[in-house]
């Protein structure tokens, strides 16, 4: 049986450093890339492919445990391999020269003087020789003959990378020292399961959110805000897998994991509901507004409920708009009503790198919108945020004599956290609930009604009454 570790690592590495970043002063045409609470960092893909490339210089060539440990890109089909390595970003605690900058010519090579407008401003908060630490972490799961083979790799590896960002072929970002410490992962679970078929938890994750809903071009991924159950349920079930050694894609109930049987056996049937996202902060959880909901220009900041009005009628005197036609400040305005938080995003641009020449790959670049949980917006403290769920065993193919047993498994399996959620594989720190948020909005009809309205709170396939089997007639 496997075990999680956590390797720790330091890359104390010499200025100038500049890792790109899209958000830039006026007249910056390069700034450094920084996380949600303005810290200075190496992207998570960065120091996955310089490892990546490490490996291709110090292992044979088609060593098969490098696509075990990081992967394997998608071809055509879509579906890539997914390494069992997880590499956090690289952050300092630094801060260096606001306002320091570097500002670079390009050299004409027949006159030897500067090209016009060839001027770029880059962002240096750190000076030349300027030892800076950044810390990260890799985690993975392994055995205990397999560890120090990942960890001696990996110290190797880390070692090996001679520079880290751009402009490294003019000195920016070399490695001067790494310092590694590998452990069990520490426990990310707090409280105990509370309820008897629906068991609410909250999820707080350690890096940004990339859960890809619809996308809005071939190489763009924007992150939904919700977690959907089947991502949770996806990671849970992946976990379960790295942790016996399994390389299958799915979960066999024919053959239980020793270590959680009840719970392998009937995951099929474990419900998993969708995360949303609330302020750590907040007493309430939001809800999804019916499409019933109207606002009108004649009473700003009110909305109304038509849904059991008998037809079209005027709302204080002036024609209601629905939500396809709502504005900014009515969208905003209705979502705070009812419980949504508005979460800070962050746009990471990649490319894949060509083999050898250490450049940019033609036609392959691509960008994610990430969601972040953790942000500190201009003039204000640190804002956290947490995803509500929750785990239902309520469906008829569970023995009741089942239910305690798979949610007692699945707190035992979750101790260390949910590792491996959306394409960037963050990791939740688990907290089961006696009882989920109350809803911002109350429900409910008002006394002596005889019609109730039910809204959808999730995506619903609705089957006619014609389809269902044994129907009367």
């Amino acid at each position: 049986m496997r075990q999680q570790y956590r390797m720790e690592v330091a890359l104390t590495l010499l200025g100038p450093i500049l890792t790109r970043g899209l958000t830039a002063e006026p007249g910056v045409d390069a700034p450094i890339a920084r996380d949600g609470i303005g810290r200075p960092m190496l992207p998570f893909s960065l120091v996955k492919g310089k490892v990546r490339d490490a490996f291709g210089d110090l292992r044979p060539a088609n060593d098969p445990s490098v696509t075990d440990w990081l992967g394997k890109a998608s071809g055509k089909d879509l579906d890539p391999e997914r390494g069992r390595l997880r590499f956090t970003d690289f952050t300092t605690e630094e801060k260096g020269d606001p306002e320091g900058l570097i500002e670079r010519v390009e050299i004409d090579a027949k006159s030897g003087s500067v090209v016009p407008r060839h001027l770029a401003v880059l962002e240096a908060p750190f000076g030349y020789g300027q030892p800076v630490e950044f810390r990260g972490a890799v985690e993975f799961a392994a055995d205990a003959e397999e560890s120090p083979k990942i960890v001696d790799a990996l110290d190797q590896a880390f070692r090996w990378v001679p520079a880290y960002g751009a402009m490294r072929t003019v000195g920016f970002g070399r490695t001067q020292k790494v310092a590694t410490s590998v452990a069990p992962c520490p426990e990310r679970s707090k409280g105990s399961p509370g309820g008897t078929t629906s068991f609410p938890l909250r999820l707080r994750f350690d890096r940004p959110l990339c859960l890809v809903g619809r996308k809005h071009s071939g190489n763009h991924f924007e992150s939904l805000e919700c977690v959907p159950g089947a991502v949770l349920k996806g990671a849970v079930a992946r976990l379960v897998l790295d942790l016996i050694g399994s390389s299958a894609r799915a979960l066999d109930p024919r053959s239980p994991s020793p270590r959680w049987p009840t719970l392998s056996r009937c995951f099929e049937h474990v419900r998993f509901s969708e995360a949303r996202p609330m302020s750590e902060t907040a007493t309430h959880g939001p809800v999804v507004p019916p499409l019933s909901l109207v606002t009108t220009p004649t009473r700003k900041g009110e909305y109304f409920d038509v849904a059991l009005e008998p037809g079209p009628r005027l709302i204080a005197g002036a024609a209601p708009a629905f939500a396809p036609d709502w504005k900014e400040a009515d969208e905003s305005f209705i979502r705070e009503a009812f419980g949504w938080p508005t979460l800070p995003r962050e746009r990471r641009t990649r490319t894949s790198i060509e083999a050898g020449k250490g450049r940019a790959l033609d036609q392959s670049l691509f960008s994610y919108g990430l969601v972040l949980p953790r942000s500190r917006r201009p003039g204000r403290s640190i804002e956290s945020f947490v995803w509500e769920t929750s785990v239902g065993v309520e469906h008829k193919d569970i023995a009741k004599t089942d239910r305690a047993a798979i949610v007692s498994e699945l707190a035992d399996l979750l101790a260390h956290g949910l590792p491996g959620v959306g394409k960037t594989r963050a990791t939740a720190e688990v907290e089961w609930l006696k009882s989920p948020s109350a809803p911002k909005v109350a429900g409910g009809a008002p006394p002596g009604a005889s019609e109730h309205v039910v809204t959808l709170q999730t995506e619903f396939l609705m089957t006619g009454p014609e389809t269902v089997p044994g129907r009367p007639a």
